[in-house]
């Protein structure tokens, strides 16, 4: 993602919510999928390989992870008054949990700005069932596109197709790790608390 915005010449900063620690059944019962969690002595080690990836291509300046449920991380992020251009929701499978996110960081979407959903398919009912009702209830076009759906909030009761905006904070809910990329310069639109708060832990030290 972030090197689709340096390709698109645009500056953007991206908070990374996510446990790290799986959140679905499949990636603890499927033995396919299980070593993907790395575990060590029975729990992940997901984070550990997420800070090295940050580290080798120097995306350090421009992710800022929170590693927490994503319903915490809603309310610190909206303690802070983040608001996000996009959010990409790739995090609990089963309908309540897609309905809570959806419904919790909608708050977080400015006007004007789109939220996509990952695995709205076949595969994952849940997944379709929570993004239909949602959608619906809030009279919401949607598009919908390789296994992703995406819709747009209004601006003053305003729908239109969803469109890739010039994004300077995005939000990524998430099970596994954000794409390898070098990222552009640092936007200005982070809370300069939140970036603060995201950059105590001495892992994200340049040394």
């Amino acid at each position: 993602m972030l090197n689709i915005c340096k390709t698109r010449g645009i500056n953007t900063e991206i908070i990374c919510v996510d446990t790290w620690l799986g959140s679905n059944d499949t990636l603890w019962l499927d033995p396919n999928y299980r070593g993907a969690l790395r575990l060590k002595n029975g729990y992940p080690s997901i984070f550990r390989q997420f800070v090295y990836n940050m580290i080798k291509t120097e995306m350090i300046d421009s992710v800022y992870p929170l590693p927490m449920t994503s319903t915490a991380a809603y309310y610190l992020l909206k303690r802070f008054e983040i608001q996000a251009e996009l959010i990409y929701i790739d995090a609990g499978h089963e309908h309540d949990e897609v309905y809570t996110d959806l419904s919790l960081y909608y708050n977080l979407l400015r006007p004007g700005g789109v939220m996509v959903c990952d695995d709205y398919s076949a595969g994952w009912p849940g997944v379709v069932s929570a993004i239909n009702q949602f959608v619906a209830e809030k009279k919401l076009p949607m598009t919908g596109f390789q296994a992703k759906s995406a819709f747009v909030k209004p601006v003053q009761g305003n729908c239109s197709k969803p469109r890739v905006p010039g994004c300077k904070i995005q939000l990524i809910l998430r099970q596994g790790e954000p794409y390898p990329a070098r990222p552009n310069s640092r936007g200005d639109d982070l809370k300069p608390s939140l970036r603060a708060f995201c950059r105590r832990s001495p892992q994200w030290s340049r040394r």
